[in-house]
């Protein structure tokens, strides 16, 4: 649980968990049901693990097993049993992984030792509403969904990274709206999260033999399809994910411009420039730099339009940079200060240099 204090607006973040005390003390309904129960989580050392490396599945129709490497001969497994359904109390015991693990993948992997392990339950829920007035909830504490993915940490960190810039942009002096965007964009993903995960934690489980057989045709095949692969793989790790835009905005807003090249080479990248806190404004390959304050900026190396990037790494608007005025509005709609910078940059050249020396 984060608190946020200034005279004249108390905000706090309640970012504690799925079983929240912010969200419980709010009174706020939690809607969602549990989609699987008794899963098993643990640390193994495997004599025979799987080759190739990355993570892989074995599943019949009673069992699934989940293997992540990371270190040598351990790996992270996630395993289920159909017909060992067990309160999430009950001790998880050494022979129940294994065998697990045996049936689900079809071979004896070699079990050589078993360090950490929990049983728990997987729900599907998420609030209606992320902002309470003042409060407001991130991460599980505003939803939790199936692990099917591993899209949870990813979520939970982009609610902070969206929710924290805006924060400060509103004690910076930015209309109180802005942290309703905050909401605006990031229940659908969450939404969105909880969609994809269940469908896998549903698709893994399936019973019906026709089912399987079905699932297990048709997932290769798409996935071997570029466009779908790198779809799937983007939305999961949440690199390609988009937020809403007005109407007659650039199709560019809302997306990530991480991957923007930048003159400087490889060793300047906007992951770099973002160290520093605030707006960026990337100019048009060729394009003089504006010399504006309280405003980074950088040259793109492609041929691509000027874009104003958020703190967050997302445009903001784009467009041709020499349009002043219409970077400029979307600036002071989201800091407010946009009319500090006009009035700078219409100082003489000689009060610019002496106020930049301050």
């Amino acid at each position: 649980v984060t608190g946020v204090q200034t005279c004249a607006l108390p905000i706090l973040i309640g970012a504690d968990g799925a079983h929240s005390t912010v969200r419980a003390l709010l009174g706020v309904d939690f809607p969602g049901k549990t989609i699987l129960s008794s899963i098993v989580l643990a640390d193994v050392k495997l004599a025979h693990g799987p080759t190739g490396g990355g993570l892989t599945l074995g599943s019949t129709r009673n069992e699934f097993a989940f293997l992540a490497p990371y270190d040598r001969d351990w790996y992270r497994a996630m395993v289920w049993d159909r017909n060992h359904q067990v309160p999430d109390t009950q001790p998880v015991d050494r022979d129940e992984i294994v065998g697990v693990l045996a049936r689900a993948r079809g071979a004896d992997l070699g079990v050589l030792e078993v360090g950490w392990k929990s049983r728990f339950h997987c729900d599907e829920r998420q609030v209606a509403q992320y902002r309470h007035g003042r409060v407001f909830l991130a991460g599980d504490a505003a939803h939790v969904h199936s692990p099917m993915g591993g899209q949870g940490m990813n979520t939970g960190i982009q609610d902070a990274a969206n929710l924290a810039w805006k924060i400060d942009a509103v004690l910076g002096g930015a209309d109180d709206t802005v942290l309703d965007s905050y909401h605006q964009e990031r229940h659908p993903i969450g939404k969105r999260v909880l969609l994809q995960s269940g469908m896998m934690a549903r698709s893994v489980t399936l019973h019906p033999r026709v089912a399987r057989r079905l699932r297990n045709l048709l997932v290769p095949r798409l996935l071997r399809i570029p466009r779908i692969r790198d779809e799937v793989a983007g939305s999961f790790a949440g690199t390609t994910l988009r937020y809403g835009r007005r109407a007659g905005e650039s199709a560019l807003v809302g997306t990530r411009a991480t991957q923007i090249p930048l003159t400087g080479g490889p060793q300047e990248r906007l992951t770099e420039l973002q160290r520093e806190p605030g707006f960026v404004l990337i100019r048009e390959s060729g394009r003089s730099a504006l010399d504006v304050i309280d405003l980074h900026e950088a040259e793109r190396s492609d041929s691509g339009p000027a874009v104003l990037v958020r703190p967050d790494g997302y445009i903001a608007w784009a467009g041709d940079s020499a349009d002043r005025s219409e970077w400029l509005e979307v600036l002071a709609r989201w800091t407010g200060h946009a009319g500090a910078v006009v009035a700078w940059a219409s100082w003489p050249a000689e009060a610019r240099s002496k106020s930049k020396a301050r």
